[in-house]
Order: structure tokens, then sequence, then C-alpha cells
């Protein structure tokens, strides 16, 4: 069956919304705290993650409510050609998963994606085969593991199917790339799933409203998520933010240095500000 999906279509009924919007780009342990501070949903990468904010951060964070996404870094391979060390990354997913914290309220607001390869369809089976066990138990603690659906020789639905029978179960969610690699509204309207998360783009432009619509035709109460690099699409603003920070710091110096010492610093504080003033992230125009 051939799907079509004009913009027309899209207009005449409410694009589908997003359970999650992650903003990612917050690995440094002071950008981690100051999203936290913001209490929005947060992305990082799983190699660039310092000790304090995998035993402390993130298990304190879900603890309270909040939900974090965790990148295993395989983008860079696409661009390097050095694939991650997916052993490393596994164990910063255990590690998280294992925290007395979340074990005491599950770990279902713990995102992480499984080992794959941008845009081959093979590589990532193969990689997921090889991590299987390891892949499988976060599951059964109950993290939200991400299987990324690539582009290429073999049709989406199959290679959905295939990640079923390689982890003996379906409760993960599909991952579907936003880039040049994106399937096509079509492979995206022929899966059948009960959650899709969009890997690198929150933006509810007239592309992302197509691809969600097209997730759910088949799957109307499917579960929604996504992540972008905010950090990035906001660092001028943080930058300027910032620089007023210092200046009136500078103007209205702490009463004392134990009170220096608990401020956040003056980019924190930015990004703090700047995350409690966001509008735009992940919602319709």
């Amino acid at each position: 069956m051939q799907h079509s999906f004009s913009f027309l279509q899209v207009e005449a009924k409410p694009a589908p919304r997003l359970a999650l919007a992650f903003h990612s780009g917050m690995s440094r342990a002071k950008d981690f705290r100051a999203a936290a501070d913001a209490g929005v949903a947060i992305g990082v990468v799983a190699g660039e993650l310092a000790t304090a904010t995998i035993f402390l951060g993130v298990p304190r964070f879900i603890g309270k409510g909040g939900s974090v996404f965790v990148d295993s870094g395989a983008f860079a391979e696409f661009k390097t050609g050095v694939a991650p060390d997916f052993d490393a990354v596994l164990r910063v997913y255990e590690m998280l998963a294992s925290h007395s914290d979340l074990q005491e309220i599950g770990s279902g607001q713990l995102y992480v994606v499984s080992p794959d390869k941008v845009g081959d369809q093979l590589e990532t089976l193969a990689r997921l085969e090889q991590h299987a066990g390891r892949v499988r138990a976060l599951i059964e603690q109950g993290c939200q593991v991400i299987f990324p659906l690539q582009r290429g020789v073999i049709p989406a639905t199959e290679m959905l199917a295939r990640a079923v029978a390689i982890l003996g179960t379906d409760r993960f969610v599909a991952g579907i790339p936003s880039n040049k690699e994106a399937l096509s509204l079509a492979e995206c309207a022929s899966l059948q799933h009960h959650a899709f998360h969009i890997l690198g783009r929150v933006q509810m432009n007239q592309d992302q409203v197509e691809r969600l619509t097209a997730l759910t035709a088949s799957n109307p109460g499917a579960v929604l998520t996504a992540d972008a690099n905010w950090l990035r699409s906001r660092l001028g603003l943080v930058s300027n933010m910032a620089d007023q920070e210092r200046r009136m710091r500078v103007a209205a110096p702490a009463a004392n240095d134990f009170a220096t010492w608990l401020q956040p610093t003056a980019r924190g504080a930015a990004i703090t500000a700047a995350l409690l003033q966001e509008k735009a992230w992940g919602k319709a125009a």
C-alpha cells in the first residue's frame, strides 16, 4: 500500500504531540545541574559524563521525577570512522540503571540508545546481537531502550522484526533517525510498534509533523519522544545571558565566600534561566 501525507492533510487535524522532548548537550556536570534546576527533560552522552553525574546527578534527578536520555555517541563514528567503546557505554547505562534511587522507583524515565551504526542496518543488527544479553537486562530493569531503525537494503518493518527476535521482546522504543539517512514517510507509516523516539530533532516543522503523523497512522496510541541538542542551538543566547549574569555579580557581589561558593556558575545560571524561558522546544508553532 502506498502512503501519501500532504501538508494539507497534516493541517486538517492537530499534529501529534511529543510526550517528552529532551534538551540534549548537557553532559558537562555543571550544565547537567543547570538543566536539572530548570526541571526539563535532559539529554547527555554516555562517554562524556563525569562520575558524579553518573552516581549522583542522574539518579537524583530521576528520583525527583525527571527524565534523562543517554546517547551512546554513535553519531561521532559517522564523522570520524571510529566506533564508540560500547562495552564502556553499556557500563554507564548499567551503573545508572542499578543505582538504588532508580531501583526504588523503577528506571522508566531513563532512556538509553542501544549499540548501533548510523546509516548501516546490518552492522546495527550485528552490534545489537553482540550485546543482546546486556541490552535485554536493561529492558528487564525497566529502562526505555531505544533501538535505531536505520534505512537500507531491508524494509524498516523487517529490521524492527529482527530486533524483536534478537532481544526476545518488543518492550523497547523504536528509534527513528532524523538525518539524511532517515526513513521515508511510507516506511514510517508501515511500522507497527508502541513507542517511537525521533533521534536528533524536536523542531515541529513540516517534516517533523509529517513524520510523526506517518508513525501514528497505524499506531494511534504510540508514545512519541524526541531529542536534539538544545545547548548548541541556544549557545548564542546562553553566552549573552552568562555575560549579563557576570556583570550583575560584579555590580552586586555575594555577601560572603560561602554564598559565592553556593552560587551556580554564570553559565549555569544562564542555562537555567534560558531553559525556564524556553517556549518552542518540541512544540508546534
